[in-house]
């Protein structure tokens, strides 16, 4: 099984993505999130409510960005609710009862998912790698065209002479200090 299909409402299976409401970003209600996660009331749900917002306000990420809190129509009663970042979700299920096995789902998808990203970055930035190594490569063939068409003889002496007039140090030198980091 996918770690990214476990978090679902059990009766019936809309998973964790189903329940965004797209309004320019997306953003899911905490009373959807609470019902998926377990709680069988509210009240006890903003416990894990409050200790997410404190956790914004430890580490200097904007809670408003985050929890909009508003009213909202639910059985015909107007009703407290929040408007939930997909980061404020993560930091909810962090901190909810760890007791209920909903929570763990909502945890363990919250890493999946946050596995995924990191893998993608990590992909994207080996693409670009390989991206600018051939760019080099293409313009590399392209200066070695040049200088032998204008009488270049001894290229690699040429190229660690263009290495000096940049960075003040021949090829081995600068290679040195690249590996020292």
């Amino acid at each position: 099984m996918n770690e990214l299909d476990v978090f679902h409402f059990e009766s019936q299976r809309k998973n964790f993505e189903d329940y965004a409401q797209p309004n320019g970003g997306v953003f899911w209600f905490a009373r959807d999130l609470a019902a998926m996660l377990g709680y069988e009331s509210f009240p006890s749900f903003k416990n894990a409510i409050n200790k997410a917002t404190r956790a914004c306000v430890t580490l200097e990420i904007s809670v408003a960005d985050n929890f909009k809190q508003i009213e909202r129509d639910i059985d015909g009663k107007s009703e407290q609710d929040w408007k939930l970042s997909r980061f404020a979700c993560y930091l909810v299920a962090m901190n909810g009862d760890i007791k209920k096995p909903q929570v763990a789902a909502a945890q363990v998808y919250f890493a999946a998912v946050a596995a995924a990203f990191q893998k993608a970055i990590q992909n994207a930035a080996g693409v670009e790698r390989v991206l600018i190594r051939d760019e080099v490569t293409v313009r590399e063939v392209s200066l070695s065209s040049v200088a032998k068409q204008y009488g270049v003889e001894n290229y690699p002496f040429f190229q660690n002479a263009g290495y000096r007039g940049m960075y003040n140090m021949h090829l081995a030198a600068l290679s040195r200090v690249l590996i020292k980091g």
